[in-house]
């Protein structure tokens, strides 16, 4: 994903459970070494796994998740934008513009002149 002259690598991984065989294991992180290899490294990465336990440490789990997630709220950010942060009464409306008000009114006059056109037949 390009954003902002970054790259940002996405990646979704399932490590072995601990009961399964050790080729099995060494396959997986063979492979996750080879996608992490094929990078340059000025590409950001985010890899969201279930590592099955395989985490060095609870401090540097959240040093990386701290880490990652500030990156993906940089890039949803630029991406998607920010809200303004105000609650609406109507949490519905927030999507209504000016344009579909047009379209919306448009149609219920012809939905109108219908009815009427309608009525007069019978």
């Amino acid at each position: 994903m390009g954003c902002g002259g970054e790259i940002l690598n996405i990646i979704s991984a399932y490590a072995p459970q601990v009961g399964c065989r050790e080729v099995e294991k060494g396959n997986f992180w063979r492979n996750m070494d080879v996608v992490m290899q094929e990078l340059e490294e000025h590409e950001r990465i985010i890899v969201g796994a279930d590592f099955n336990g395989h985490v060095v440490s609870e401090n540097e789990a959240i040093e990386w998740w701290a880490r990652n997630a500030a990156v993906l709220k940089r890039h949803g950010k630029e991406l998607l934008g920010e809200t303004s942060g105000i609650i609406w009464e109507e949490k519905e409306s927030w999507w209504w513009s000016e344009e579909i008000e047009k379209v919306v009114k448009d149609k219920e006059a012809k939905k109108k002149k219908l009815e009427e056109s309608q009525s007069r037949e019978n």
